[in-house]
């Protein structure tokens, strides 16, 4: 019995985490390479990142390198144990992190 709760709490903790690399989308004008979903709205561009993720695997990247590296910071610190939004303001535009990786309605 022990051993299949520790199999399903395994599977509930990795169930979360994004796959490694990314892939190249185009959200509001700009080309993102991402792992995480993202889209635009209200001229706005939101990132979903799941509760308890591994921030060390969520890809978001830009052609800007300076902004690759803000992203890098904001991404080592941003807490996704707790669910909100976190806004990031880059040279371009503002990328909001909505922790939780659920759309708002």
């Amino acid at each position: 019995m022990a051993a299949v709760v520790v199999l399903v709490l395994a599977a509930l903790l990795s169930w979360n985490r994004p796959a490694g690399g990314g892939e190249p989308v185009t959200v509001g004008g700009t080309e993102y390479t991402t792992n995480m979903r993202m889209d635009e709205r209200g001229g706005y561009v939101y990132v979903y990142v799941p509760v308890n993720s591994d921030v060390e695997e969520v890809v978001v990247e830009v052609d800007d390198e300076q902004d690759n590296r803000e992203i890098r910071s904001f991404l080592d610190s941003l807490d996704t144990f707790t669910p909100g939004e976190h806004v990031l303001e880059l040279s371009d535009s503002n990328l909001h992190f909505i922790v939780d990786g659920m759309a708002e309605e």
